[in-house]
């Protein structure tokens, strides 16, 4: 069985530079993400697991915008990166240009 496990809010362990105050993702922001990603068939076929970290906002225009990304594998990296890129959120609950920490998780159970 593949499960995709989103874990979302502030990612502990950040991977340059923790953020300072821990600003909670807004539940609409947060369904819009989950409902963007599955377990990319590439990973399933390869038996890859593995986090991908992400910085990021909502921008003015209402789409979302990667400030930082890091992941244990350049694959789900890509992968996630891809996949955020083109979906656009509602913004009400998000700030304009205000960051959101966010961990995805990908595990094959």
């Amino acid at each position: 069985m593949v499960t995709l496990a989103l874990c979302l809010g502030l990612v502990t362990g950040w991977a340059k530079t923790p953020p300072s105050v821990a600003e909670k993702v807004p539940a609409m922001l947060k369904h819009n993400i989950i409902k963007a990603m599955d377990y990319p068939q590439v990973a399933k076929d390869a038996n890859l697991e593995g986090e991908v970290w992400l910085k990021l906002c909502v921008s003015e225009d209402a789409k979302l915008r990667i400030l930082e990304i890091s992941s244990s594998s350049p694959a789900l990296g890509d992968y996630v990166k891809a996949k955020l890129s083109d979906i656009s959120v509602p913004k009400n609950g998000c700030k304009a240009d205000k960051p959101y920490y966010l961990k995805v998780r990908f595990d094959i159970l």
